[in-house]
């Protein structure tokens, strides 16, 4: 296992950019639709390492994997789906688990920007995102909330 230079996060494997000179983990390259078989390529390595079977994904699959990855694989639909973006254009966190979202939001690391943001499931793209309770259900404010 390597330590991810960006993150600080354990990984099997690094995937280089090579127009910046950097090297980011699957789970935080900024840009991973430029490189969509790598990150397959890293993140499966990384689920069959940890479960032990490592040695079932052969290195030709993984060389076809990294020419044309699986379709939906990012967000489990049919076709391959665009990640999350912000209004400003950069990518939004996303999270394979519930779980993991809320693990991140509860991280005092990440205070003050995601405290008390609730997770959610996005129908657009499959991933799990951090928002806070009004973007969500922007109808609802103080003023038509029940106080028992």
């Amino acid at each position: 296992m390597k330590t991810c230079p960006n993150c600080q996060r354990r990984a099997l494997s690094l995937i280089t950019d090579l127009a910046a000179g950097k090297r980011y983990c699957y789970r935080c390259i900024p840009n991973p639709m430029n490189c969509l078989g790598a990150v397959f390529v890293a993140r499966k390595m990384e689920e069959l390492h940890l479960a032990g079977k490592l040695e079932t994904y052969s290195v030709e699959q993984r060389l076809k994997d990294l020419k044309d990855p699986p379709r939906g694989f990012a967000g489990g639909g049919d076709k391959l789906s665009e990640l999350c973006r912000r209004r400003d254009g950069s990518f939004r966190a996303h999270f394979h688990t519930r779980a993991k979202a809320e693990a991140f939001a509860a991280d005092p690391q990440n205070h003050p920007v995601y405290l008390g943001d609730i997770a959610h499931h996005c129908a657009k793209c499959g991933f799990w995102h951090l928002s806070r309770f009004e973007w969500l259900f922007s109808e609802w404010n103080e003023s038509n909330a029940l106080i028992s």
